[in-house]
């Protein structure tokens, strides 16, 4: 395996501009549009195109939707499983972060 040798660690030059306060009620209608459809059986590629060509998103911009949107089913699903501190206080807890970290 050879080592990674990737450059672009840290923000993109444009994403001051691209999530700017200006863009941001744009993102937000985009991503509730996305996760109205996805609630609807739209696939998530159709209706990230849909959304993204509605609002002109770049494709940063397209990303950020695609990772922030969900059906209410999706959403529902995960509250259902979250868990208090109190439920697992004095418990051992282990937490995978391997995909949290390459997101970031």
């Amino acid at each position: 395996m050879s080592p990674d040798r990737r450059k672009h660690r840290g923000a993109h030059p444009e994403d001051a501009r691209l999530f700017d306060d200006a863009r941001l009620s744009a993102l937000r209608a985009a991503t509730a549009e996305m996760s109205w459809l996805l609630g609807r059986g739209y696939q998530p590629k159709s209706a990230l195109k849909l959304v993204g060509d509605r609002h002109n998103l770049r494709e940063r911009q397209r990303l950020a939707v695609a990772r922030a949107a969900c059906s209410d089913e999706s959403r529902e699903r995960r509250r259902a499983r979250r868990v208090e501190a109190q439920g697992v206080r004095g418990s051992e807890l282990v937490v995978d972060g391997f995909n949290l970290v390459i997101t970031l």
